[in-house]
């Protein structure tokens, strides 16, 4: 049952007095709902024993739900957050990104590839080197996308994210649609058995809030206000808010991504900046949104636990996006 079926069935009391008590009370339960939009059932392969069931049009037409994983070249699943040296020959990763779209509607997927947190090439049909791969897939269906990653000799960590639909332009203030666009599917893996310590310097926040709702990561024309906004003109100003509500602190690689290509971001400076975020807190970042030729899908996405991906630790395989804007072109 829904926040919002709840509500309906809820009796006030007779008592005046009690009112202005229970209208407070309704006012945070669709603030809550406000803020946690819809999810799809997302289903990460996470070890060799989990079984991935094969997809039929008449079996799974009400599953509702995404399966995604890596493989090796025997068609065998890698642990989520294991180490992927033993697949790199030649300083070269070749595995293979497995996806089950098991829902009733055509869908266009991207995929993109991150080495340290920066977008790197890599190969699929006939040796092209790409940055970004489009494809789409029909209703209750499955692909194997083979990929080779030319991997450098500083590489520590490795990430294959899956963007749903990539082409779409959100342009009116719908939650349910934003929620969807705003997950990414990630697949983070170590490139050693033992995660070298890199050293990260820490962006310096313009401002350190402390507020009830510390979302992880958030786009807003105001500072003290998570306002979401599904677009606007490029140039414009905003506020990027890193938060953390957990009970120790969390640290995060972030990039940004404008039409699926890393730029840079705070400060117009670096691909990737990393912020340290204490328990109950948020930084506050200022933002300009860069200047396009054409309207532009643009989305920020942070890595929890930078260079220390593991398979015991589900937090350091995610990744956290940010709700989806469009940068609309002013001319």
């Amino acid at each position: 049952m829904s926040i919002l079926h709840k509500i309906k069935k809820m009796s006030f009391l007779k008592k005046p007095k009690y009112h202005i008590a229970i209208l407070c009370v309704l006012i945070i339960i669709l603030m809550i709902f406000v803020y946690k939009p819809y999810k799809e059932n997302l289903s990460p392969v996470v070890n060799k024993k989990t079984i991935v069931p094969k997809t039929s049009s008449s079996n799974n037409k009400d599953s509702n739900m995404i399966f995604y994983g890596l493989k090796n070249l025997n068609n065998e699943i890698i642990d989520n957050g294991s180490s992927l040296n033993g697949y790199i020959h030649n300083n070269e990763l070749n595995v293979i990104v497995s996806l089950q779209h098991l829902m009733n509607e055509e869908r266009e997927y991207g995929l993109i590839v991150l080495e340290n947190y920066k977008q790197t090439e890599f190969k699929i049909i006939n040796n092209e080197k790409i940055d970004k791969f489009l494809f789409t897939m029909k209703a209750n269906s499955e692909k194997d996308i083979k990929v080779m990653v030319p991997i450098s000799k500083d590489a520590i960590d490795i990430a294959f994210l899956i963007i749903k639909k990539p082409s779409y332009e959100l342009r009116e203030k719908d939650l349910t649609k934003a929620g969807i666009l705003e997950e990414v599917l990630s697949l983070r893996f170590p490139l050693k058995k033992d995660t070298e310590k890199k050293q990260i310097n820490n962006a310096v926040p313009n401002e350190v809030l402390k507020t009830q709702i510390n979302e992880s990561l958030f786009l807003s024309k105001k500072e003290k206000v998570l306002q979401f906004i599904e677009a606007d003109k490029e140039q414009s100003n905003l506020f990027l808010s890193v938060g953390n509500d957990q009970k120790y602190p969390i640290q995060y690689a972030i990039i940004a991504l404008n039409n699926w290509e890393q730029v840079p971001s705070i400060d117009n400076k670096e691909e990737v900046f990393y912020s340290s975020v204490v328990p109950n807190k948020r930084n506050i970042y200022n933002f300009k949104i860069p200047k396009v030729t054409k309207d532009t899908n643009f989305q920020f996405i942070a890595f929890p636990y930078p260079y220390q991906v593991s398979s015991k630790n589900y937090k350091s395989q995610q990744a956290i996006g940010s709700f989806r804007i469009l940068i609309l072109n002013n001319d």
